[in-house]
C-alpha cells in the first residue's frame, strides 16, 4: 500500500509504509526544510497578529506579540526568538523555552521585555523626529522533528507618535488672556523643543506679557513647571534680571526649560499603565518687586492619549486653566507722590509714567482726547491650506497672503493649531501632521497699530490605510 505523505508543507514524497512503522523513501528523496518553498501551498507560516502592552515593571516594560502559526501537517517542539526596535535601536531580544507547535493554525503569545535603562536613548530619537518612532518587532522560530527542521518568521512595522510638546503649547495658549493679580496679562505663548540628547531635553518657551495695572511693576523672576501623571517632567525659571513696565507696556520673555531623561522612563511607566493616558497640569507664575512670594498666573490641565498600542484617539483633550486667588497691592496706600507711583514699587531710573496714568492725565495737568484722531481699521485675516484634508501623515502648506489691512501693513502673523503658537511667524507655514484627527489651524494677523483680525481653518488628518 503507498500513500501520500507531505512533509511539512514544502515537500511531497511518496513513501511505501511496510510493516509496523517501517518507512522506505523512494530514491532521490530528502527531507522536506519548513517554510523554505514560497511557493508550496503547504509551507508553515508564520505572521505577527497584534502586539498590546504587558507587564510593567521596576526595571522592564513588557511587549506581548500574538504570533499566528500555521503547521499544515503535525506538532513541532520549537523556540520562538524576537526582537523589538525604535528608530533603529534594539530595545528588547527574547526566546522563549522549547513550545509545542500544534498541527494547523494556532496563536502564541510571546513577551518580550524593554529595559527602563534604554528609554533615554529612545527618547533622543523619538523627539528628534519629531515625537514619532518607527517600530519593527520580529518574530521566527526553529521546527525541529525526526531530522525535519526550518525557520519561518515575521516582521510587523508600526509608528508610535506623542504630542508633548502641543500638549505644552496647547495648555499654555489656553492661559493666554489670563491676569495675574488681576492686573498682569500673559498675552502670548510658545514652545519649541531645543537641544535634546541622552541626559537632558531642552525646551525653549516664549511669554509676552502686558502690565495693565495702574502704576509701573518690576518683574523679577518667570518661574513655571510641568508635570504628566504627577511626574514633574519640566521645570523652568529666569534668572533674576528685573524687568521694569510701565502701565499698557509689553514685553517678551524666554526662558528654556529642562527634562532630566531620567524621568522619561517613569513617566512613559504611568504612560503605559494608564492605557497610553497623561493627565498633564501647566503652572505657569511670575515674581514682582511688590511681592514677596510668586504670583501664579494660571494652572492648565487635561489629557494626552496615544495609540501605540492600545485602541485610542490621539491627541489632546484640554480642560482649560484656573487662576488662583493671589492678591497683592502693587501700590502704597499710605504714601503715594502725584505720578501715582506707590513708594513701595522700584520703577526704575530711566521710566516715565507721566503719558500713562490711569486717567488720561499727563504730568502737566492736562487731558488726553482718546478720540482725538480717526479710529484705526483692523486688518482682515484669510487663510488658506493645501491640501485640507488627507491620510496621515498629512504634509500642509498654510498661506496668508490673500490677507490686508486697509490703513496700514500687517506686521505679525500669529499660527496656531488648536490653541498653541506654532513656530514662525511669517505670511507662509508649513506642517505635518503625523496623527488621525482634526486640527482647528487660527491665523491671527496683527497690523502696525496693534490691531488684530483672526481666521481659523480645520485640517481633517485620516487614518493611514493598511496596504
Amino acid at each position: 500500500m503507498s500513500k501520500i505523505l507531505k512533509i511539512i508543507g514544502a515537500i511531497t514524497v511518496t513513501a511505501a509504509v511496510i510493516g509496523a512503522g517501517f518507512v522506505a523513501l523512494n530514491p532521490g528523496i530528502v527531507s522536506g526544510i519548513i517554510g523554505n518553498d514560497a511557493g508550496a501551498s503547504e509551507s508553515a507560516d508564520m505572521e505577527i497578529e497584534d502586539n498590546r502592552w504587558g507587564d510593567v515593571t521596576e526595571q522592564d516594560l513588557s511587549v506581548v506579540s500574538d504570533v499566528s502559526v500555521t503547521n499544515p501537517i503535525t506538532s513541532f517542539q520549537s523556540e520562538l526568538s524576537g526582537t523589538v526596535s525604535m528608530n533603529g535601536y534594539e530595545m528588547a531580544t527574547v526566546t522563549t523555552p522549547q513550545t509545542t507547535i500544534e498541527e494547523g493554525t494556532s496563536t502564541v503569545s510571546v513577551t518580550s521585555s524593554v529595559s527602563r535603562n534604554n528609554v533615554p536613548t529612545w527618547w533622543e530619537s523619538h523627539v528628534n523626529n519629531d515625537e514619532t518612532s518607527d517600530v519593527n518587532i520580529q518574530m521566527s522560530g526553529e521546527f525541529s522533528k525526526a531530522g525535519l527542521s526550518g525557520n519561518p518568521s515575521a516582521t510587523k512595522d508600526e509608528e508610535f507618535s506623542t504630542d508633548i510638546i502641543e500638549s505644552l503649547r496647547g495648555s499654555l495658549s489656553n492661559a493666554e488672556g489670563e491676569k495675574a493679580n488681576g492686573r498682569i496679562i500673559l498675552e502670548d505663548t510658545g514652545a519649541e523643543w531645543g537641544e535634546v540628547d541622552e541626559e537632558e531635553s531642552e525646551v525653549e518657551m516664549k511669554f509676552t506679557i502686558t502690565n495693565d495695572a495702574n502704576v509701573p511693576i518690576v518683574i523679577t523672576e518667570f518661574s513655571g513647571r510641568s508635570q504628566f501623571n504627577e511626574i514633574q517632567l519640566l521645570e523652568w525659571e529666569t534668572q533674576r534680571n528685573d524687568r521694569t513696565l510701565r502701565r499698557g507696556e509689553t514685553t517678551d520673555i524666554d526662558v528654556v526649560a529642562t527634562v532630566d531623561n531620567e524621568k522619561i522612563d517613569d513617566w512613559l511607566a504611568s504612560h503605559i499603565q494608564q492605557e497610553e493616558i497623561s493627565n498633564y497640569e501647566h503652572h505657569i507664575s511670575l515674581d514682582v518687586e511688590a511681592a514677596d512670594t510668586s504670583i501664579p498666573i494660571a494652572v492648565c490641565s487635561g489629557e494626552m492619549k496615544t495609540a501605540f498600542l492600545v485602541d485610542n484617539t490621539a491627541g489632546l483633550e484640554r480642560n482649560g486653566c484656573d487662576t488662583p486667588d493671589r492678591s497683592v497691592d502693587f501700590s502704597s496706600s499710605e504714601s503715594n507722590d502725584d505720578s501715582g507711583v506707590g513708594s513701595n514699587v522700584d520703577v526704575g531710573e530711566n521710566v516715565d509714567v507721566g503719558d500713562d496714568l490711569t486717567d488720561g492725565t499727563s504730568t502737566d495737568g492736562s487731558k488726553s482726547d482718546e478720540n482725538s484722531e480717526d479710529t484705526n481699521k483692523a486688518p482682515t485675516a484669510v487663510i488658506e491650506a493645501d491640501p485640507q484634508s488627507g491620510e496621515a501623515p498629512l504634509d500642509v502648506k498654510f498661506d496668508a497672503s490673500g490677507s490686508s489691512d486697509p490703513d496700514g501693513t500687517i506686521e505679525r502673523y500669529i499660527w496656531r493649531v488648536d490653541g498653541g503658537n506654532l513656530p514662525g511667524g511669517g505670511e507662509t507655514l508649513e506642517r505635518t501632521f503625523r496623527t488621525q484627527g482634526q486640527y482647528d489651524i487660527t491665523l491671527i494677523t496683527v497690523d502696525d497699530d496693534g490691531n488684530r483680525d483672526s481666521s481659523t481653518i480645520t485640517v481633517d488628518v485620516e487614518q493611514r490605510s493598511l496596504r
